[in-house]
């Protein structure tokens, strides 16, 4: 076994939280080491194909800044279109690894985290075992894997049946005659679920844009057995189109009854997605205007997953509080995109509930603090939350915001030799704010 240097904070999982941990740790002059199993940092925008961001604005006004308002402005500084939302994926790799190197975070990736010995994380990579030493450990993983290594408790799905989101697959096409296809809708504008002029505006001026629809068309395909059997799926979702390249990211497919924390279950999801993927090439070649040479251009390495552990912290956050816009005096994040809980059986709808214009709910530090655990702050996804709370927690601008808190209460849990829980939250909050995130309103 390798024994490395000490560290003060180790942050597991380099997705958008795990990042934002490690930077708001670092900033305080805290020794940090962020720890990530694939090649790359980014999570799921980079991983599984997530594009765009969901909303992080309301009324005009940004609820979450921080660390994501400066990922932001540096995607768009680099932007062929001027705007962030929808991002190119390359650039945000390289914009990612520039923040760490830039804020003295140290990096171990194609490295995964098998075991934890009282202080020492045991790291798994190029076959051999690596022993790190820290004082403050953050999972960032989004599954709550170190949690759960250190016997933290959890909570996994809906409370009647444990049933958690569907995975998605995302995808990415080639070879699309935007043009085509907006003569086509100019002519059936009732074809999608947005304005036709604006179509025009993006597509003439290389500006992405996102679009759901083509209802008739797809109606016309089931009934001749040319549309994939996907659960709830009547539609075909490009989330992120690019007109300037001919090129679309699309969240169409969809596999339920899957345990998320079974890699069997997994790997069948991942065939199931695929065959969906075929089917719906096929499809767009067929079917509609401007996709008849249309190809697939990329799948990515990860499947997309929407829920899976849910540790059991000093607060479990519900939707009721969620809806109230209820206002934590522990406040450390803040979020204002939906409720938004995708069928979880074929017979279901989705659950959607809007956050009110204007209005935005409050994170509290207590769902961040596992009970039992003294040396561990979980970030992103994987913290205190109801199932139906975490359809709005669970979106990358929140778990940014999350993480940012995750990373500043670590690394002054250090500067202050306290525990995570001992930590006091208003010197958390000062340091966020200093740090530019947004706490009050």
């Amino acid at each position: 076994m390798i024994i490395m240097h000490n560290f003060d904070v180790i942050i597991v999982g380099g997705g958008f939280s795990g990042v934002a941990a490690a930077i708001g740790s670092s900033r305080l002059g805290v020794k940090t080491l962020l720890v990530e199993r694939s090649g790359v940092l980014g999570g799921t925008p980079i991983l599984s194909l997530v594009n765009p961001f969901m909303r992080w604005r309301t009324n005009g006004k940004d609820v979450v800044k921080g660390v994501f308002k400066e990922i932001l402005d540096r995607l768009e500084a680099r932007s062929e279109w001027g705007f962030s939302s929808v991002f190119d994926p390359e650039i945000l790799k390289d914009v990612l690894f520039e923040m760490m190197i830039e804020n003295n975070v140290d990096l171990m990736l194609y490295s995964t985290v098998i075991d934890i010995e009282e202080n020492n994380m045991i790291i798994y990579s190029c076959g051999k075992k690596w022993k790190i030493k820290g004082k403050i450990f953050v999972d960032a993983t989004g599954d709550g894997n170190i949690a759960y290594i250190m016997g933290a408790d959890f909570m996994y799905g809906r409370d009647k049946d444990s049933r958690v989101q569907p995975v998605t697959l995302m995808f990415r096409v080639g070879g699309i005659n935007f043009l085509e296809m907006l003569e086509y809708l100019e002519k059936y504008p009732s074809e999608v679920r947005v304005n036709v002029n604006y179509l025009r505006k993006c597509i003439e001026n290389n500006i992405p844009f996102g679009l759901s629809g083509f209802y008739g068309l797809v109606k016309k395909a089931m009934e001749r057995n040319d549309f994939p059997n996907i659960p709830q799926i009547n539609y075909i979702f490009p989330s992120a189109c690019f007109p300037s390249r001919g090129e679309a990211i699309f969240n169409n497919t969809r596999v339920m009854d899957i345990n998320t924390l079974d890699p069997r279950d997994l790997t069948k999801a991942t065939i199931i997605a695929r065959k969906q993927i075929r089917k719906l090439i096929l499809f767009l070649r067929k079917y509609v205007p401007g996709f008849e040479k249309c190809y697939l251009l990329q799948t990515p390495p990860y499947i997309g997953v929407r829920e899976s552990r849910r540790i059991v912290g000093e607060y479990i956050l519900t939707l009721e509080d969620l809806i109230s816009c209820r206002e934590f005096p522990d406040t450390i994040a803040r979020g204002c995109y939906s409720i938004d809980v995708h069928p979880l059986t074929k017979d279901e709808k989705l659950l959607w509930i809007d956050i009110p214009p204007g209005k935005s709910y409050t994170i509290p530090y207590r769902c961040l603090i596992p009970k039992k655990i003294n040396s561990l702050i979980i970030a992103g996804r994987a913290i205190s939350v109801t199932h139906e709370a975490l359809g709005a927690i669970r979106v990358i601008p929140n778990i940014t915001a999350i993480g940012h808190a995750a990373g500043v209460a670590a690394g002054l849990s250090v500067k202050y030799n306290v525990s995570p829980r001992e930590m006091d939250v208003n010197i958390i909050q000062k340091e966020l704010i200093k740090q530019g995130a947004v706490i009050w309103i």
